[in-house]
């Protein structure tokens, strides 16, 4: 991959990282919204994204408040040992 291709698809990460952050702080964050944002990035970065969006979506959308917290508590735990990393 040349050197501009990789500093365009760092700066375009950062920035959905930027919005996916955002979105994940609110106290009920739009996974619809959130899943949306990967899916468009993915068509720049298929192999960052996952494969299973929408099944995650479709799962995360039957869980109760109490299992709905449990999973993002999870989500953003796993989200800041990945910004620990790239620090």
């Amino acid at each position: 991959m040349p050197v501009y291709e990789f500093t365009a698809l760092t700066s375009s990460g950062r920035k959905v990282k930027g919005i996916i952050d955002a979105e994940l702080a609110k106290p009920a964050p739009d996974m619809a919204k959130v899943a949306d944002i990967i899916k468009k990035s993915r068509e720049k970065r298929p192999a960052v994204a996952g494969r299973h969006i929408d099944e995650f979506v479709a799962f995360y959308n039957t869980l109760d408040a109490d299992q709905k917290a449990k999973v993002l508590a999870r989500l953003r735990h796993f989200k800041e040992r990945i910004d620990e990393r790239f620090e």
